[in-house]
């Protein structure tokens, strides 16, 4: 199964190879995105066993925010033709105060425009999942949703511009008396946080 999926990565590869050299357009793409990422809201809501009291400890928090945090990726992509790119990504980001996160996401790039080599308009859509980087990691999901403009600084190299809104599903640690509640106890731990993205990638 490895080797037949191998046989046709490198078959596909090789078609967008071929492709690219005579529509004059690349196939495998790679790049570095680096991003500014103010959290503008964040909701909470949780209930676990308290057990020094053994009782019900129910909480619900939400509201507008505001936290600054940043995110760097590599991606790794292949366009499909001269208006899709699929791209992985991997990085390390900031998801809410002193909460830093290592997300795997794929992203989806619609090109608007016929023309690769001028500078054109693009809209994206991205979905993922990681860890959050603790001393018990805990996983987190993530969607992104924008666009921005690509500029065409040669045939192979694009810097975009890029403006994004993020939303994030995660675990936020639970303190009680000033200690972290074990997972044993917790019945329900949600946390939402809606983020703003503002960046800057090259991709060659």
């Amino acid at each position: 199964m490895r080797k037949l999926l191998l046989t046709y990565f490198l078959l596909l590869c090789a078609g967008g190879y071929i492709h690219g050299r005579e529509d004059d357009l690349p196939g495998l793409t790679y790049g570095v995105e680096w991003g500014y990422m103010p959290a503008l809201y964040s909701a909470h809501h949780y209930n676990f066993f308290d057990p020094y009291n053994y009782f019900r400890v129910y909480g619900r928090d939400s509201g507008m925010t505001y936290c600054t945090n940043a995110e760097v990726n590599m991606h790794i992509g292949y366009n499909l033709n001269r208006y899709w790119n699929l791209s992985f990504r991997a990085g390390y980001a900031g998801a809410a105060e002193f909460t830093p996160v290592i997300p795997l996401t794929l992203r989806a790039t619609r090109l608007l425009g016929d023309n690769h080599l001028i500078d054109r308009w693009f809209t994206f859509g991205e979905i993922g999942s990681g860890i959050i980087i603790k001393e018990r990691p805990e996983e987190i999901w993530t969607v992104k949703a924008g666009g921005g403009y690509r500029v065409s600084l040669s045939r192979n190299t694009k810097m975009d511009f890029i403006a994004a809104i993020r939303f994030l599903y995660m675990h936020p640690e639970i303190i009680h008396y000033d200690a972290p509640v074990l997972s044993e106890y917790i019945n329900r731990n949600d946390g939402y946080v809606g983020s703003l993205f503002l960046g800057i990638s090259l991709t060659f």
